[in-house]
């Protein structure tokens, strides 16, 4: 491939507070083997050192800094830093996690094979805080032949992915008001307007942060978010016409809802997982051994025992 030939791809990266890693996670794209790239950074009002990061990138023209006037959130942000990009193609990258040297390319090779493609995805690995390797992830993988990504069990779009943007500008756009689960919503979407393929390369390095949006005590409020935006697709779906996961997985999801909203403030995530497996258990079999279920509800309540 001739190198003035290739177009723009943008590496967009949405901050609040992780000034202390994203340091890293721009260097991992300074040194992609692609090389006609912009990287956007749209920081959410961080309050951290952030500022003394960029200002250490001033002078790179191939980086572009927006900031928020007040914090708004993850989905304003991550929906800010499409609209600000130039890219043919846009990829986000976690402030907190970096890119394979070779990411870039290889997921542009695949998406720019075929023009029904609206997102390619590829393998991740999961690492401490020092990116040092704690697994590679198993849940990316090849969609099963006829199934969709929203009614799939076992694929997960989790580790870098490059995404068409004239797809993306088919679509109704990222929620603003989702404070997480914004990547789920947006290759929902995505998928109407296209098609979904994979690579199975290791190309995303995933750093195990607590804190993080989707881990540790965040977890349960990212399922209570994710349930929302599968509710939000089923209907968008029904209303058009596509093919949808079925009524019962409709319940499911508006069951799972009820259950992350009634523990959502909770800050201690054991009683929080506790407290989801009796009422899961009462929906289930109401009736079985129901005294046993209420005195762990107690001592979850009270906070008296760790289950």
């Amino acid at each position: 491939m001739i190198e003035e030939k290739l177009p723009l791809i943008s590496i967009l990266i949405a901050n609040y507070n992780n000034g202390i890693y994203i340091d890293k996670a721009i260097n991992s794209v300074l040194i992609q083997t692609y090389r006609n790239f912009e990287i956007i950074i749209v920081d959410d009002f961080s309050t951290d050192n952030s500022r003394d990061i960029y200002n250490k990138y001033k002078d790179d023209l191939r980086i572009n800094f927006f900031y928020n006037d007040k914090n708004y959130g993850c989905g304003y942000t991550k929906a800010r830093c499409i609209n600000e990009s130039k890219g043919i193609y846009c990829g986000f990258l976690d402030p907190d996690d970096t890119l394979e040297s070779n990411a870039v390319s290889s997921v542009y090779e695949k998406i720019s094979s075929n023009n029904e493609l609206s997102l390619v995805t590829s393998r991740h690995r999961v690492c401490d805080v020092d990116f040092k390797q704690l697994s590679i992830s198993k849940q990316n993988k090849h969609l099963n032949t006829g199934e969709t990504y929203f009614t799939s069990n076992n694929f997960l779009v989790t580790a870098f992915t490059l995404f068409s943007k004239n797809k993306y500008m088919m679509t109704n756009g990222i929620n603003i008001q989702l404070k997480r689960a914004v990547d789920q919503d947006l290759y929902y979407k995505l998928e109407e307007v296209g098609s979904i393929s994979f690579l199975n390369e290791v190309l995303y390095n995933y750093r195990n942060v607590e804190g993080s949006l989707a881990i540790g005590k965040n977890s349960l409020k990212a399922k209570y978010w994710h349930a929302l935006v599968i509710k939000d697709t089923f209907n968008r779906r029904k209303s058009n016409g596509v093919t949808n996961i079925s009524n019962d997985a409709l319940n499911k999801v508006i069951e799972d809802l009820f259950i992350w909203k009634t523990i959502d403030k909770i800050e201690n995530r054991e009683v929080c997982l506790s407290l989801y497996f009796i009422f899961k258990s009462f929906m289930v079999r109401p009736l079985h051994n129901i005294k046993y279920k209420l005195s762990l509800l107690r001592r979850c309540v009270f906070n008296k025992s760790k289950i």
